[in-house]
C-alpha cells in the first residue's frame, strides 16, 4: 500500500500549456517520500525523484 498526502493546488502553472498543476506527495516505500505535480489540461507531470 502507497501512502499518500491530499492531492492540492501547487500554485504554478504549466511550464507547457500554462494551465494548472497539482502537486500530491506519496511514500511508493518505506524509505522514500516523493512529490510529483502533473498539470491538469496536458501531459506534462514531473517529480523530485532522481
Amino acid at each position: 500500500m502507497i501512502d499518500a498526502e491530499p492531492i492540492a493546488d501547487a500554485d504554478r502553472a504549466c511550464p507547457e500549456c500554462g494551465e494548472n498543476v497539482l502537486e500530491v506527495g506519496y511514500m511508493p516505500s518505506a524509505l522514500e517520500f516523493v512529490t510529483g505535480w502533473k498539470c491538469q489540461e496536458c501531459d506534462w507531470r514531473e517529480t523530485d525523484r532522481d
